[in-house]
């Protein structure tokens, strides 16, 4: 393929593709403005790998919020290789390809297209090609993300074109490169090519606006002259002016109906029906849209013939408009769709509105039942925009933050409960989040400080088992500072909680305090021991995750068979539920009771796979308990070099943060 003035960027492909052919999977993300030929490249490297099996998808606006759609245009075509995966993850990923009912496992199905993509592999290189990422749904982002930070041993490449730099989301850790525009001399040949009939006036026109965009380049010498104003000025601007030149030639139902498309993202054509038949929206509407060449239908969806134009569109209608528009399309929604009816109604709105903001609590409740985290919380951001009172706002912003740790983005949780606080203050918003801001700083910040805001948040939570959780993890911070002094004040102040207001905590707090009770004044474990039976022993089923014993502890008990089956029911859950950060945790206990009891095997997969998602999310204290355990392995076996590696990041994350 021929491409004007990409000779750095092909040459970058072909190093990539290189790279991937000889063994050592990579990734790479193409990101810039809209129409710089970011899909150019990608078609350069589809033809350059002639004899690899290429899988491909691109993300579509009418798509974004449909669960693995992206997924099942890119795996479609070798569904028949399903069969070579193990049993649990082909059901997960049949899931995902609406091949069965079972409820989706995103982590089985990342699993599941690792395997699958690697068994591919085996036989000829990959190269997996996602288009237009920005509008990937979510789950597919998530799955593909996971996916290429774990091929770099197999002949993979991933191949990525966004919008925006990837400097955060599931792309993060791939490497990058930022698509400009083309130099002048090269857009003059672009321009040459494509309207060999332009003269000199319209070809330095079309240079001059187009700023070395390569789709403005194309478009802009087929608009009529009097549309391309001139000027230096940024070519989204320019572009916009120019597609709503066109749309403005057409009469008021047409570029009433395009308006509707545009705001109407997934592409309904009998919901853009609806909401227009008030607009006097009628055939001859339709008619004129698709001979316009800006929209075009298939069946019920409707697309525009590029992004560029949808956005070009969208911005360049007056807001009074867009707002006309949205409000259009919630009212020709069903009754049943509440979520979509609410984020139209979320774009309509410029002030304070408490029932939109209603609305879209109610829509991120469905979307935590669903496990759709960063869904939830972006929905809860929104509602906190148009909540009138601060504590409604405040409130909302704190269930963002749990949603987003939840989820495994400790960094948008720090920022949302930042923006809580600058509402209503500290100590509401602790209460608001259950002491989210101690986690969050034990999980990847300063573990004194952290302790600090555990012990403090202990006594504004609402609720025992919160308070309980919180002591819990307090202990284990101070742990962490090798700071007994601070270890044996939060275990006294655990040991004097009670859990009259919670039926299901309170019958287990003497196991609990037993339990915790096994540290003498110095923070170390004193002889007093619950054994290895009875009643104390047999809780280990029934409390919460976090409210388990440290595993050296009942590994000391004789009781780590017992540990071991709860913390493998742990696992079980989690995974079902998506709770990234808590299953980092809990696997990472699993590593250190499998390795003290000599289940090495076991230890290393445990760990392994932990500090991948601990590092995912940002669990920074997790991945060094994991890189011990794995450091602490490879010394058994005599491995220096595995030893050191692991050492040395282990002090390089937990040093600076005051970890022992």
């Amino acid at each position: 393929m021929d491409l004007f003035g990409r000779r750095t960027e092909t040459a970058a492909l072909d190093g990539l593709l290189a790279q991937a052919a000889d063994g050592a999977g990579c990734g790479l993300v193409l990101w810039g403005e809209p129409g710089i030929g970011k899909s150019a490249l990608l078609d350069y490297a589809v033809d350059a790998a002639a004899e690899a099996t290429v899988l491909r998808c691109r993300g579509t606006r009418m798509e974004a919020s449909l669960a693995f759609a992206a997924l099942h245009e890119l795996l479609w075509p070798v569904r028949d290789r399903l069969e070579t995966v193990p049993a649990p993850q082909a059901a997960a990923l049949r899931s995902a390809l609406g091949m069965s009912g079972e409820p989706a496992n995103r982590f089985l199905i990342g699993a599941a297209v690792l395997s699958l993509v690697a068994g591919l592999a085996r036989e000829r290189p990959v190269l997996v090609v996602v288009d237009d990422a920005q509008w990937v749904d979510e789950e597919t982002a998530q799955c593909l993300g996971f996916v290429a930070r774990r091929v770099r041993t197999d002949p993979v490449a991933l191949l990525v074109a966004a919008h925006e730099d990837p400097d955060a989301g599931p792309w993060e850790g791939l490497a990058s490169m930022q698509i400009t525009g083309l130099a002048d001399d090269d857009a003059r040949r672009l321009v040459d090519a494509v309207t060999p009939d332009a003269d000199e006036s319209l070809r330095r026109r079309t240079v001059e606006i187009a700023t070395g965009n390569p789709l403005a380049l194309r478009e802009l010498p087929t608009l009529n002259r009097d549309e391309v104003l001139p000027g230096a000025i940024p070519v989204g601007p320019r572009l916009r002016r120019a597609f709503c030149a066109r749309a403005d030639t057409l009469k008021p139902a047409t570029r009433a109906l395009l308006l509707l498309a545009a705001a109407e993202e997934r592409g309904d054509r009998h919901l853009v029906q609806r909401a227009g038949a008030g607009w006097g929206v009628d055939g001859s509407a339709w008619e004129e849209a698709l001979r316009s060449g800006l929209l075009e239908a298939s069946g019920a969806r409707l697309h525009f013939r590029h992004p560029l134009i949808r956005a070009a569109l969208y911005d360049g209608a007056p807001f009074g408009e867009r707002q006309a528009a949205h409000r259009a399309l919630a009212a020709g929604l069903p009754s049943n769709a509440v979520g979509e009816r609410a984020w139209h109604l979320a774009a309509a709105a410029d002030t304070a509105d408490e029932h939109v903001a209603e609305l879209l609590e109610q829509t991120a409740q469905g979307c935590l039942q669903r496990d759709a985290g960063p869904t939830a919380a972006r929905a809860l951001q929104r509602a906190a925009e148009l909540s009138p009172e601060p504590a409604d706002a405040a409130r909302r912003l704190a269930m963002a933050a749990r949603a987003s740790w939840g989820a495994g983005n400790a960094g948008a949780a720090q920022r949302l409960l930042a923006d809580a606080e600058r509402l209503v203050g500290e100590e509401p918003v602790v209460r608001l989040s259950a002491g989210l801001r101690g986690i969050l700083e034990f999980s990847h910040g300063v573990v004194d400080r952290a302790h600090r805001y555990l012990i403090s948040d202990m006594a504004v939570v609402d609720g025992s088992r919160a308070a309980v959780e919180l002591g819990a993890v307090a202990v284990r911070a101070a742990w962490s500072a090798g700071r007994t002094d601070l270890q044996q004040d939060a275990l006294n102040r655990l040991l004097s909680l009670r859990a009259d207001d919670d039926p299901d905590l309170s019958p287990v707090m003497p196991g609990l305090k037993s339990w915790w009770s096994c540290y003498d004044e110095t923070g170390e474990l004193a002889g007093s021991s619950p054994g290895g039976g009875g009643d104390t022993v047999g809780l280990l089923g029934v409390v919460p995750w976090a409210l388990l014993p440290p595993t050296l502890l009942v590994w000391a008990w004789g009781a780590e068979g017992p540990l071991r089956d709860v913390l493998g029911l742990q696992v079980a859950t989690l995974r079902r539920r998506q709770d990234l950060p808590a299953l980092a945790m809990v696997l990472s206990q699993n590593a250190v009771l499998d390795l003290f009891s000599g289940r090495w095997r076991a230890a290393a997969e445990a760990a392994d796979e932990a500090l991948r998602l601990a590092e995912e999310v940002g669990a920074d204290h997790v991945a060094t308990q994991c890189r011990l355990s794995l450091a602490r392995l490879a010394a058994g076996r005599g491995d220096r070099a595995v030893v050191l590696e692991n050492t040395e990041q282990a002090l390089l994350g937990s040093i600076p943060r005051g970890g022992r």
